[in-house]
């Protein structure tokens, strides 16, 4: 059987989308930053779920944890930052480089080593999704 895969599982739109998936039936890795390990965890027994941390801005970690699921059926990509809520005057330049790397260059990395793990027939049924 293959594993569904879903990033920032940790979170409100992560969790909820683990738990639709658990509920019909697919074999779950979840995934989020180490930071947040604890609430994975939790996430993970509940759902009977592969919990893995790993920051995707990371590419080393991303692909070393990804290798390690076997095959993939899908991916969903859903690791994101956002930084702070401020008038754009006063957000921070950092705030803005760390939504660049989690949801631009983060979003790669996950998206490469996935791509390597998922089978050919994977492969089709997303390209029937364009």
């Amino acid at each position: 059987m293959t594993t569904v895969l879903v990033t920032g599982a940790a979170g409100d739109i992560g969790g909820a989308i683990a738990e639709v998936l658990a509920q019909r039936g697919h074999t779950l890795a979840l995934a989020d930053h180490p930071d947040v390990a604890g609430r994975l965890d939790e996430l993970c027994r509940r759902l009977d779920a592969e919990s893995i941390t790993f920051d995707v801005t990371d590419e080393a970690a991303v692909t070393a944890a990804v290798q390690g699921l076997g095959t993939l059926g899908a991916l969903v990509n859903n690791a994101g930052y956002q930084g702070v809520f401020v008038p754009v005057d006063r957000y921070p330049l950092e705030d803005a480089r760390r939504v660049i790397e989690v949801n631009v260059l983060g979003v790669m990395n996950v998206l490469t080593a996935a791509a390597r793990r998922m089978s050919p027939s994977s492969w089709q049924a997303a390209m029937r999704w364009q």
